[in-house]
C-alpha cells in the first residue's frame, strides 16, 4: 500500500513519496521526533519552536463584568474606548453619569437643550404648569420658570416685576380679581401696550378675569389684553 503527502516547504510544493510496507502502529508516530525521521525531506514541526515548550498557566476568565473587579471593567478609554467601572456604576443607578458626556437618560438633565432642526409635533401638543401665585402687593414673576402664569389678587393692588428669561418668547398672564374686586396692576417700565396704554382691568369680584399675552424681545414686554371673561 502507498501513500503520497504533499508538504510545502518555502512556498514551493516538493511530492515526498513514503512507500509504507507495514501499516504503521501509533506507537511509530505518537512523537514529533518519529514523524520528522520518517518525513525527511521536511520537517513538519519545528521542535525548538519555544512556543512548544513554554507551558503557561492559563489566565481564569471571569464568568461576570459587573462587579467592578475585573480587567475589563477597569479598561480606560484609551484601551478600545471600554467603560470605567464608575462610567458602568453611575450608568446603572441613572444618576448623573460621570464621565459620560454624551448620553442622557431625559431632557431635565441637559439644562440648554437645542434643536437641530424643526420641531414637528406629530400631531401632539406641548404644554406646560402654569405657575401660581396670590398677591401680597408685590409679585415677582420669574418667566425662566415657564410660559404661563396664573395670578390671584389678594386684598392688595399689585405691582409687578419681571424676571425675564435667556431667550425671546411668549408669556401668558391670567389675572383673577379677589372677593372685593378692582383691583389695579403697575406693570414694570419695560412693559409696552398698544397706544402706550396699559390696559384697565376687569373691576368684577371675585369672577373678574383678565388674560394678558406678552411678546418678549429680549429686551421689552409687547403687551395685548383680553378682557373680561365670563
Amino acid at each position: 500500500m502507498a501513500d503520497e503527502i504533499v508538504i510545502v516547504v518555502d512556498d514551493t510544493t516538493e511530492e515526498v513519496a513514503l512507500e509504507i510496507i507495514d501499516q504503521l502502529q501509533a506507537a511509530d508516530i505518537d512523537t514529533i521526533a518519529k514523524l520528522n525521521a520518517i518525513v525527511t525531506d521536511a520537517t513538519i514541526i519545528d521542535t525548538t519552536d519555544a512556543r512548544l515548550s513554554d507551558a503557561r498557566t492559563p489566565t481564569a476568565h471571569a464568568t461576570t463584568h459587573t462587579n467592578g473587579t475585573d480587567d475589563i471593567q477597569s479598561a480606560t478609554n484609551a484601551q478600545k474606548g471600554l467603560a470605567t467601572a464608575s462610567h458602568i456604576t453611575a450608568i446603572e443607578a441613572n444618576t448623573a453619569k460621570t464621565g459620560v458626556t454624551t448620553q442622557i437618560s431625559n431632557v431635565v438633565e441637559d439644562t440648554t437643550p437645542q434643536l437641530g432642526g424643526e420641531l414637528d409635533l406629530n400631531g401632539h401638543s406641548v404644554g406646560g404648569s402654569a405657575q401660581t401665585a396670590t398677591g401680597d402687593g408685590a409679585t415677582t414673576i420669574d418667566w425662566k420658570l415657564g410660559n404661563f402664569f396664573h395670578f390671584q389678587f389678594g386684598a392688595f393692588n399689585e405691582t409687578f416685576t419681571f424676571t425675564a428669561p435667556t431667550k425671546a418668547g411668549t408669556f401668558i398672564l391670567k389675572m383673577v380679581q379677589d372677593s372685593v374686586g378692582s383691583r389695579t396692576a403697575t406693570w414694570p417700565a419695560t412693559a409696552k401696550w398698544i397706544a402706550g396704554t396699559a390696559p384697565t382691568l376687569t373691576t368684577t369680584a371675585t369672577t373678574g378675569t383678565d388674560i394678558i399675552t406678552f411678546y418678549f424681545d429680549g429686551s421689552l414686554w409687547y403687551g395685548v389684553e383680553a378682557l373680561n371673561f365670563s
